[in-house]
């Protein structure tokens, strides 16, 4: 075919056609198609050689197979695959360059890429899925969105609600102003592992002496919470009310009072649902029997001669009572008998000890929140032959300081282990 043909043909079929020259440049075959025209190199306005991997890198290593292709003189063609190039103005297109022989004659095509039909269909029916694809993660995101926004409405109703019980639960701890009066030698570390939980405290005072009992119902929480209210109501009615200050009846009247208001005496109650208890009824000696005037500690100011000695009755439903005398710790266990739940019973009474104590003891009230909690380099639980060393260790600190201590001590040991549990110790002194 003669050089003026292909000069004609190609054009017409949207190729640029080269042809490698002896000195390795390309010289351009007649035009350059209108749809290249802007993305080809100007070739000499006089030799028409050019050199399209300039303007074109990804030609680089294609003339590379290229060379080899011509140098076999076969009659197949070899493709480089498709690449797209971008002019100076921005616009895009697909091109697909062809190296083939005709007769000692090394061509090289520059053309728009072809797909074959099926190729397009295929390239049609992605583009629908993609598109499909798209649509259906636009309405997936919307759909998180709404239920994020529906969940965190939620959360914020529960957490007004929950902060709103922990008020509640709050105001029935005892006043702390009154302790601070009444009993100015000691400390209260309540601790709920969530915003409400299920220890709680109690106090009430007399002229001769005062009660105080610790209480940890089941579970935590909101459930654990519900509890307290239960026990702490039931409390204040056997003690202000029905005038009991007898530690043992008091757990024995607490233990049917939950157990029935629970209906967990029936069977076919659902709930069952408990606690254990800790009380603790103290009495003046004879010579402090009348209280100070608000504002005034003379229980802690020495008022009373060394000698004075404190009447204390303990009793307990699997919490105990520690005191520490003299630089000795002392641990009275509580009885092995829970209260409220089903397999309570309504008629066990529980045992009162009897402890007789002098100026300068120091008296501990618990729940097993402290003791339970792990940590430490094996995340073990504290323990509680750990925690007796501990408020040991601590005894002869002024009370406000022992807590402290506690509170240290518990952070230390804790490290980024979860809370396990509630934390309620309290402690007091004469």
């Amino acid at each position: 075919m003669k050089e003026s043909s292909l000069a004609d043909i190609f054009p017409l079929l949207d190729m640029a056609v080269m042809e490698l020259t002896e000195d390795g440049m390309f010289r351009i075959l007649g035009d350059v198609p209108g749809c290249l025209s802007n993305f080809l190199p100007k070739p000499h306005p006089e030799t028409g050689i050019l050199r399209p991997e300039e303007n074109f890198p990804f030609l680089e290593n294609f003339l590379f197979d290229a060379e080899e292709h011509w140098a076999e003189k076969t009659s197949e063609s070899l493709k480089s695959g498709i690449w797209t190039e971008t002019n100076s103005e921005g616009e895009e297109i697909e091109l697909e360059a062809t190296a083939l022989c005709l007769g000692e004659r090394k061509i090289l095509l520059i053309e728009p890429a072809r797909y074959s039909y099926e190729e397009k269909q295929s390239v049609i029916q992605k583009s629908r899925e993609l598109s499909l694809a798209y649509h259906r993660l636009e309405q997936t995101e919307a759909e998180l969105k709404r239920a994020k926004e529906a969940a965190e409405d939620a959360n914020r109703k529960i957490m007004s609600s929950i902060q709103y019980a922990k008020s509640i639960q709050y105001s029935l701890l005892p006043d702390m102003e009154e302790i601070n009066v009444r009993l100015p030698d000691s400390f209260f570390l309540w601790m709920p592992r969530d915003i409400v939980g299920g220890d709680i405290f109690f106090a009430d005072f007399f002229d001769d002496g005062f009660i105080i009992a610790v209480i940890d119902c089941t579970g935590h929480g909101i459930p654990g919470a519900f509890m307290t209210m239960i026990a702490s109501s039931g409390l204040k009615q056997i003690i202000r009310n029905e005038g009991c200050r007898n530690p043992g009846e008091i757990l024995k009247r607490l233990n049917f009072m939950v157990k029935t208001l629970l209906r967990q005496d029936t069977a076919h109650t659902l709930s069952d649902d408990g606690l254990d208890a800790a009380v603790v009824s103290v009495r003046y000696p004879a010579e402090d029997s009348l209280l100070p005037p608000k504002g005034k500690s003379e229980h802690s100011s020495g008022g009373l001669p060394d000698t004075a000695e404190y009447s204390l009755t303990f009793s307990g439903a699997r919490l105990s009572f520690l005191y520490i005398c003299n630089g000795e710790v002392s641990l009275v266990k509580g009885d092995r008998q829970s209260i409220g739940y089903k397999r309570s019973d309504l008629n066990f009474n529980f045992t009162n000890h009897s402890i007789t104590l002098g100026k300068g003891a120091s008296c501990y009230m618990f729940t097993d929140g402290f003791q339970d909690q792990m940590g430490g380099e094996r995340r073990l639980r504290f323990g509680s032959k750990k925690f007796r060393h501990l408020l040991g260790k601590i005894a002869r600190l002024p009370f406000e300081q022992q807590r402290s201590a506690l509170l240290r001590a518990f952070d230390a040991y804790k490290g980024e282990n979860e809370r396990q549990d509630d934390v309620t110790v309290l402690g007091f002194g004469f």
